[in-house]
């Protein structure tokens, strides 16, 4: 209907534009069909929807907005509640595990790199934490994990096809954000392949502890 323009300014609209909805379609049609009509289906497309704004933004603006971390921890600690498979216990301690690991991270690259303004941005702190809180324990670890997998091989691609060079900005969050989205829909082969189960069993025993 905007004919690929803005309906404001009306300049033309980039790819990424439909390519942002089309992706944002396929991957609640992927949650739909995985979970059909539930409430674990509507805390989860919200957290996607969350996390697609986070990436979108970190992407193109380099910034990750407070506000958006803000509402996403209100809704994700009302879903742990009301998610039996996270819990709120669960999701508290996951979000203190990825919140207390980049914080640390935070710190240590302020010290490591004095010259560089923000060699880690505080933002990554406040996403790991929402991060936690959304996806739980252990599902968090293996995000954490799998999101330095996936950045690592965008820069390497990036840098391979001449489209960034060393010392350009990376902006990590979108990486820790697919890797959240794909731990959202569907966890059950990372899960396995990283052996998390092992660390739901340990978890599974402290908290009935």
């Amino acid at each position: 209907m905007q004919r690929g323009r803005c309906s404001t300014c009306g300049r033309r609209l980039g790819a990424s534009y439909p390519v942002v909805e089309l992706a944002t379609g396929l991957l609640l049609l992927a949650l739909f069909l995985l979970e059909g009509w539930s409430t674990s289906f509507v805390f989860h497309a919200i957290y996607i929807l969350v996390l697609l704004l986070v990436l979108v933004l970190d992407w193109k603006h380099r910034d990750i907005y407070i506000s958006i971390i803000a509402a996403g921890c209100l809704v994700a600690l009302a879903g742990s509640f009301l998610l039996p498979e996270v819990g709120i216990a669960g999701a508290l301690i996951a979000a203190a595990v990825a919140g207390g690991f980049f914080l640390v991270a935070f710190l240590l690259a302020r010290l490591i790199f004095p010259k560089i303004e923000e060699p880690l941005g505080s933002g990554d702190v406040l996403l790991a934490l929402m991060m936690g809180l959304m996806l739980g324990f252990p599902n968090i670890v293996g995000a954490l994990l799998v999101g330095p997998l996936i950045a690592g091989a965008t820069a390497v691609l990036l840098l391979v096809s001449r489209r960034s060079r060393l010392g350009d900005f990376m902006p990590y969050g979108v990486a820790l954000c697919v890797a959240s989205i794909l731990f959202l829909i569907y966890p059950a082969p990372l899960a396995d392949a990283l052996n998390l189960g092992a660390l739901a069993v340990v978890f599974s025993n402290i908290v009935g502890k």
